[in-house]
């Protein structure tokens, strides 16, 4: 006997990988009667085959929408991480080509951050990369504006509280040249700028070198390329 579950998924789930929405977002419009499948009114829990279904979200054909694509950006500094900007600046889709420009990145850098930047049109795995719930790692090389003295790295170390939560690295250790390398599971907005100012220090620099399990390696700034087969298998295990 065949089984089905073997060769269907969950509606919400081919609606959050094809369309870049979390589960949730995507339950809400089966909930608003927005989607049909093979004709009829979709319901939540519902199971299709996204190769042999026709799924209709709002009259759009989910099955001309392709699988799930992720890049790697070098993002540098002076873009900003989002798909457009209100004020006219250039953005961290300027460095893909135009296949790719129905990717948004997953998380931010800010302004004058650099580093590793996720691109994808994966809406489930955006949510667990950057939901707080999940505690993903990343890991940041940060050149503070002086060397930090062994009181404020330890300070540093303890941890503190910023902007009401306690967040301490789960690592941090010293490097060449004044630099140090923090990893943190925080996704507060500038948590490591205002780490490093609570400490007495500003940021000089601030590279993202790791999210979860991707690493952004010897990739040049400005630059990007796709994942690997592996990376793309270990991230699936990350998604519930």
């Amino acid at each position: 006997m065949i089984n089905r579950f073997s060769t269907t998924i969950k509606l919400q789930k081919v609606m959050a990988q094809r369309m870049g929405l979390s589960r949730r977002s995507a339950e809400k419009l089966i909930e608003k009667q927005m989607v049909v499948v093979n004709g009829q009114p979709a319901h939540i829990g519902q199971r299709v085959n996204p190769t042999k279904d026709k799924i209709q979200v709002v009259g759009k054909d989910l099955t001309k929408i392709k699988q799930q694509e992720h890049l790697l950006v070098h993002k540098p500094v002076g873009l900003v991480t989002t798909k457009s900007d209100e004020l006219g600046r250039p953005t961290i889709m300027s460095l893909i080509p135009e296949q790719y420009q129905h990717l948004f990145p997953v998380g931010r850098l800010d302004l004058n951050s650099e580093g590793l930047i996720l691109m994808t049109n994966d809406g489930e795995l955006s949510q667990v990369l950057t939901h707080p719930k999940f505690k993903i790692e990343k890991t940041y090389q940060v050149l503070p504006n002086r060397k930090i003295t062994s009181p404020a790295f330890a300070h540093l170390k303890r941890g503190m509280k910023i902007d009401g939560r306690i967040v301490k690295p789960v690592d941090i250790h010293r490097m060449p040249e004044g630099w140090i390398t923090m990893t943190i599971t925080s996704g507060q907005k500038h948590i490591v700028r205002k780490m490093l100012k609570k400490s007495g220090y500003e940021t000089d620099r601030l590279i993202r070198t790791q999210f979860g399990p991707l690493e952004l390696g010897d990739l040049e700034s400005g630059k990007w390329r796709e994942l690997t087969r592996e990376e793309i298998t270990t991230l699936k295990t990350l998604t519930p």
